[in-house]
């Protein structure tokens, strides 16, 4: 529920009480220039993360998504989203932070998609 019916879901994997799936391309007819992951509770869902508009345009077709936490000595766990792009070599690994400031792009142009001149 609550993920686009046009979502063409290649991957899911489990993280904790939730889930992680991603799309395997842009849904089309949208503004959409990477595909989508989503995280989802089996209910509903809590998040939807969009590659392109962290300034990460080459992950346009998605392959799989890995939840993978680590813990540090004090015992927190920081979330990492281990992105594999379908095309061969291409990949991300994404910070979860919550309480973090929005992350700055630096050299992306997002409005029109490519490197800032």
């Amino acid at each position: 529920p609550q993920i686009p019916d046009t979502a063409r879901i290649c991957n899911i994997a489990r993280a904790d009480n939730y889930f992680v799936m991603n799309a395997l391309e842009p849904i089309q007819h949208t503004p959409a220039r990477t595909a989508s992951i989503y995280a989802h509770t089996g209910a509903e869902l809590i998040s939807t993360i969009q590659p392109g508009e962290l300034g990460i345009p080459i992950l346009k077709h998605l392959h799989h998504v890995w939840p993978h936490y680590i813990v540090d000595a004090d015992g927190k766990r920081t979330l990492y989203l281990l992105v594999q792009g379908w095309s061969r070599g291409k990949f991300a690994v994404l910070k979860h932070e919550p309480d973090g400031d929005p992350s700055d792009v630096n050299g992306w142009d997002l409005e029109n998609g490519g490197i800032k001149y």
